[in-house]
């Protein structure tokens, strides 16, 4: 039994349809249906054409419970939303979805477990795969695959793996049986592309299929070319991923990373970040760059004299500098990767600290010789390269030592300088000098742990005063953490009359514990992020405020003094609520507040106050 009604402006679906349960196929292309209904009741269909109607969305409730249909043709209609599960839970061999409005679509509906033959969403406005119910992939099922076309829609870039549910680049291998063709899309050929493609390299080798010949459309210089020809030979190297101008690239940089090959005939790919501020004026290594496994600074034209400890050192390999810079304590030891190090030949002139020597000389000798003038300080320079064998450099060039207009090897000039020192000095001095040194440490050591809290605010000061206003925000740089004792009063209600309303005319954002706590959260932990993103805190100072039975102030007192001192952004304001005495305070951290931190008494009256704390927090 067949029910055939085409091309008839039919707006809804009989509303006997259920009364006639042995339906196989129903035809009601070109008419003008907006919704598919239930058909559970008709157990027997097994072919739906609804081709050319005016139908917005698939959902579950339409085709799910169909367990004969076989072919469902819903091509050419309003379709922007299928409903999650709608293709995984049907029992369809085909359905062709061509020409909707489809922009996204969720893996679990891409990796259909059930064998099938066609699932065809060509002619969409596809863009991205989503997993919007954290699927992951079965590693115990077998996906007996079909075919999916997606071809001529807006698919700019594929998705990461671990985005849509596949925890390893191997567990791709679980769809090995699926087609899919996503020729004369907008692909992007970037270095995103590259380790998939690498993964199933070999396959390409023993399989050869239309859907494998995909074109570029950008980045303009690879416009057109054919993206499984990015296999051949080293070409991989092409797919570069350009972050210039991006958040992550310092300014006035180009960034660009690039895949390579580990080694000849491997798969697998190391990714390289070539970072080049030779035109910028940078004067500092940025905190944060994007993943990469390799990391290369080209950094000639920039003002960089100083190397900080950064999280990314152990991954450098190539630097290029001005000047040979120095280094924070540890940084050096990090850079366990660096294969190349190289300065101009005038900054090459006083040669290289000898925290230096715990690198291979070649490093420094992979572009051009290094030519210094060796003094008598130059010396374990010499006993470094022949300790280090330095000969067995492949690159042909060599540490020199300037002799006016020409230049020898270090090797061989070093040894015929008289470098012999003598020591005249008497042990006796030497005793007095180092006993005189020991007590003066001793004096020293005594008044720094005294006063120890006094001078970490006082050294705190300093760096806020050189700090260079170009430097990053903080996450809430407008927010005044205020704390208190909370079982007073009269103190919550000034607070809440009086100190809030002004400081909200300044633009400032107010934190009160009490009251802005989210509703079942952690106290401790929610307080600790606060005072972390905060940028002002205002405290306080009353009786109870530091006594260790008010767990929560004097747990806040604490957070607020490890975050005081270890951004100098931060502004801190103690108002002396019961004028209380520094010598009559317990805590020590509070007590060097007093002395050298930012404090005004109570009793001095709201104008002298506000004043206050107008200056402290600018």
């Amino acid at each position: 039994m067949n029910l055939d009604y085409t091309f008839r402006n039919l707006q809804t679906f009989p509303e006997n349809l259920c009364a006639f349960p042995l339906i196989k196929i129903i035809r009601l292309s070109g008419n003008l249906l907006t919704d598919i209904p239930a058909l559970s009741c008709l157990p027997s269909l097994e072919i739906l054409l609804l081709a050319r109607n005016k139908i917005s969305a698939l959902k579950k409730v339409s085709l799910i419970h169909n367990k004969n249909l076989k072919y469902v043709d819903l091509s050419y209609n309003l379709i922007a939303y299928i409903e999650t599960g709608v293709l995984e839970l049907s029992s369809f061999h085909t359905i062709i979805l061509k020409g909707n409005f489809l922009m996204s679509l969720d893996v679990r509906d891409f990796a259909i477990v059930r064998p099938f033959c066609l699932v065809d969403l060509s002619y969409n406005k596809l863009e991205v795969l989503v997993n919007n119910y954290n699927w992951t992939v079965n590693k115990s099922v077998s996906y007996s695959g079909g075919f999916i076309n997606a071809t001529h829609n807006n698919i700019r870039e594929l998705p990461h793996w671990r985005k849509v549910g596949f925890p390893d680049l191997t567990d791709i291998g679980k769809i090995i049986y699926f087609g899919i063709d996503i020729r004369y899309n907008p692909i992007t050929c970037d270095c995103k592309l590259a380790e998939p493609m690498a993964y199933f390299k070999p396959l390409t080798e023993h399989i050869d299929r239309n859907y494998f010949y995909m074109f570029c459309q950008s980045p303009p210089a690879l416009n057109g070319s054919l993206l499984i020809n990015f296999l051949e030979g080293d070409r991989i190297s092409e797919l570069i991923c350009d972050y210039t101008g991006q958040p992550l690239c310092p300014q006035g940089c180009s960034c660009l990373k690039s895949p390579r090959y580990l080694s000849a005939g491997e798969t697998r790919l190391v990714f390289t970040l070539r970072i080049n501020c030779s035109q910028s004026n940078i004067q500092r290594l940025p905190h944060i760059l994007p993943e990469t496994d390799e990391i290369e600074f080209y950094l000639r034209g920039s003002a960089i004299s100083h190397i900080k400890k950064e999280h990314y050192l152990s991954r450098v390999s190539v630097v290029e500098l001005p000047i040979v810079p120095s280094f924070e304590h540890g940084a050096l030891g990090k850079m366990n990767r660096l294969k190349e190090f190289s300065v101009p030949k005038k900054s090459q002139l006083d040669g290289i600290p000898r925290e230096f020597s715990c690198f291979d000389p070649c490093i420094f000798l992979q572009k051009q010789d290094f030519t210094v003038n060796c003094t008598c300080s130059h010396v374990w320079m010499h006993d470094w390269l022949i300790t280090r064998n330095h000969g067995n450099c492949s690159t042909g060039f060599a540490f020199k030592c300037a002799r006016g207009i020409s230049a020898e090897e270090m090797i061989r000039y070093i040894p015929q300088m008289d470098c012999q020192q003598e020591s005249d000095y008497s042990i006796y001095i030497l005793l007095l000098y180092c006993s005189f040194l020991i007590i003066c440490i001793a004096l020293f050591a005594a008044v720094v742990y005294r006063y120890k809290y006094e001078i970490r605010l006082f050294y705190r000061t300093s760096r806020a005063c050189e700090r260079s206003p170009s430097q990053g925000v903080l996450d809430q740089d407008s927010v005044v953490f205020v704390s208190y004792d909370e079982e007073n009063q009269d103190l919550h209600s000034w607070i809440l009359k009086t100190l809030e309303p002004f400081l909200l005319l300044k633009g400032f954002h107010v934190f009160l514990p009490t009251r802005d706590l989210p509703l079942g959260s952690v106290r401790s932990d929610e307080i600790a992020w606060q005072i972390s993103v905060s940028r002002f805190y205002i405290v306080h100072l009353s009786v109870n405020y530091l006594n260790e039975d008010s767990l929560h102030t004097y747990k806040e007192w604490n957070c607020i003094w490890e975050s005081y001192l270890a951004d100098s952004r931060k502004r801190l304001l103690v108002i002396n609520y019961d004028l209380i005495d520094a010598a009559d305070i317990s805590c020590n951290k509070m007590r060097s507040i007093l002395h050298a931190g930012d404090v005004v008494n109570f009793s001095r009256g709201e104008n002298s106050m506000f004043s206050k704390i107008s200056k402290t927090l600018r």
